[in-house]
C-alpha cells in the first residue's frame, strides 16, 4: 500500500477493485461525495477513500478548432511529402528531432503505464529527473525540427511546431 502526500494511503488498481467488490455500493464512513460534472449534483462515492478515479475530459470547441488547424496545416504545407522529398530539409537535424521526439514519447508511455496510481500532476515530484529529461527532449525536438526545415518554410516552421504541439496536447488530454 502506497502513501499519498497528505497521509491518505494509496491503493493499487487491484486493491481498489478488491475493496470495491467487497464493499459494493455501500455508504462510506465519512460523508465524502463525488461531484458529477454533467448534472451538477453530488453522488455517493462507491470507492474506498484510498482509490482515486481519473475523470475524463469532455470535448470542447477549442479542441475541434485545434484539430481543424492541424489538418489544414498538414494539407497546406504538404508536410509528409515536403519533409521526405524536398532537398532543402536538413536530414541531420530532422533525424535528431525524430529521435528526441521518440524518446519523449517513450518516457510518456513509461509514466502512463506505471501501475503505481500516480496522477500526472504528481510526476514532477515523484520522478523529477525523468520529468526534466522529458521536457528537455521535447524542447530539443522542437528546436531541431525548426533548424531542419528553416530553409524550406522560414518563420512558418515555428507556426507548424506550435500547431503540432497544441494538437498533440489535445489528443493526449483524452487518453
Amino acid at each position: 500500500m502506497l502513501q499519498h502526500a497528505y497521509g491518505i494511503p494509496k491503493l493499487s488498481t487491484q486493491e481498489c477493485r478488491i475493496m470495491a467488490s467487497i464493499s459494493y455500493r455501500r455508504r462510506l464512513d465519512t460523508n465524502q461525495t463525488a461531484d458529477s460534472l454533467d448534472s451538477g449534483f453530488s453522488s455517493l462515492n462507491t470507492y474506498p477513500n484510498g482509490c482515486q478515479t481519473k475523470l475524463r475530459r469532455s470535448l470542447q470547441v477549442d479542441d475541434v478548432l485545434w484539430f481543424c488547424t492541424f489538418i489544414l496545416t498538414v494539407w497546406y504545407f504538404e508536410l509528409p511529402l515536403s519533409l521526405l522529398i524536398d532537398v532543402r530539409v536538413n536530414w541531420f537535424f530532422l533525424s535528431y528531432s525524430i529521435l528526441c521526439q521518440l524518446c519523449f514519447f517513450l518516457i510518456g508511455l513509461y509514466l502512463c503505464s506505471n501501475d503505481d496510481r500516480n496522477l500526472s500532476y504528481e510526476w514532477p515530484k515523484i520522478y523529477p529527473k525523468l520529468f526534466f529529461l522529458a521536457v528537455i527532449l521535447f524542447l530539443f525536438s522542437c528546436i531541431m525540427f525548426c533548424l531542419a526545415t528553416w530553409k524550406l518554410w522560414g518563420f512558418w516552421t515555428i507556426y507548424i511546431v506550435l500547431v503540432t504541439f497544441m494538437f498533440t496536447t489535445v489528443v493526449i488530454s483524452f487518453l
